[in-house]
């Protein structure tokens, strides 16, 4: 439920941030949902604007109020969505 709501937390965020043509994914299981007793989330951005976008993260990461057992990571450029 944590890393849930953070991702839709993350999502909800980044939604407002980004362009009208910019396609975001709503926060879904990832296809290893779980590793290790780890939960895990995507959120799959699609934009032409990689500057914009990274601003919006640099913007939106750090303000987050995370917990400290709960670990976001950003993938530029993925060769595997797993």
């Amino acid at each position: 439920d944590k890393v849930q709501f953070l991702a839709t937390t993350i999502a909800r965020e980044l939604k407002k941030q980004l362009a009208t043509g910019d396609l975001l994914s709503e926060p879904v299981p990832a296809p290893l949902a779980k590793i290790q007793n780890q939960y895990r989330y995507q959120i799959t951005i699609r934009t032409d604007h990689i500057l914009r976008l990274s601003a919006a993260l640099a913007q939106t990461l750090p303000a987050l109020k995370k917990r400290a057992d709960v670990t976001v990571s950003v993938d530029v450029d993925p060769l595997s969505l797993l």
